[in-house]
């Protein structure tokens, strides 16, 4: 009997795992980040992650600052990772798992101001910059939510060349969508690996 409880116990929790990994959805909400070189950018962007079921009920939430950020940058030693090796591991397979995240932007307050030396190219750059985010967000937006989609370009005419962004947004991503993509990505890193230590094996062997 005890067994038996246990077991419906067991497979009353991998159910509610599973139905939460299907129809829960990550939301990233940025508020407040700046970059730019018009200006000294004070960090004081805040970044709040949450998880929430059926889109409503949060269940997760975590806030980040630049604070925080840095600290779990230095626990996490991110500091030390080699670019141009990462930059080596990273595929192209690996960028199309990411995209196949297919991440969704809820809101969107997006404010651009860029100029360069010559002014007749930044008049050119503007058109060409706001073509692209109107790309981006024809796939990536959310239809029913367009009210609260927004940017702006603008030029900043001068003799140096300057860029400000400032953007408030929130993305949401399924979450069953990123684990699927996580688990495809690294199924072809262990394959790939799997590969190379054959054919080092091999060449071993030969020898």
């Amino acid at each position: 009997m005890v067994l038996v409880l246990l077991l419906v116990f067991f497979f009353f929790i991998l159910l509610v795992a599973v139905l939460f990994i299907i129809f829960s959805t990550i939301k990233i909400k940025i508020e407040n980040w700046k970059v730019g070189n018009t200006e000294e950018n004070k960090k004081e962007y805040k970044i709040i992650i949450s998880m929430h079921l059926f889109n409503k009920v949060k269940w997760f939430s975590i806030k980040l600052d630049n604070n925080k950020i840095q600290k779990i940058s230095h626990k996490m030693h991110l500091e030390r990772i080699d670019i141009k090796q990462l930059e080596k591991d990273v595929k192209f397979s690996d960028i199309k798992e990411i995209v196949h995240i297919k991440p969704k932007i809820a809101e969107l307050d997006l404010k651009i101001k860029v100029g360069i030396e010559d002014v007749l190219l930044t008049t050119y750059l503007i058109p060409i910059i706001a073509t692209i985010i109107s790309i981006v967000l024809s796939t990536s937006a959310k239809q029913d939510n367009l009210e609260k989609i927004q940017y702006e370009v603008k030029p900043i005419y001068g003799k140096q060349n300057l860029f400000e962004i400032k953007l408030d947004t929130i993305l949401e991503i399924k979450l069953l969508n990123l684990l699927n993509s996580v688990y495809k990505i690294y199924v072809t890193k262990k394959n790939e690996k799997n590969k190379m230590e054959k054919q080092e094996n091999k060449i071993n062997c030969n020898v």
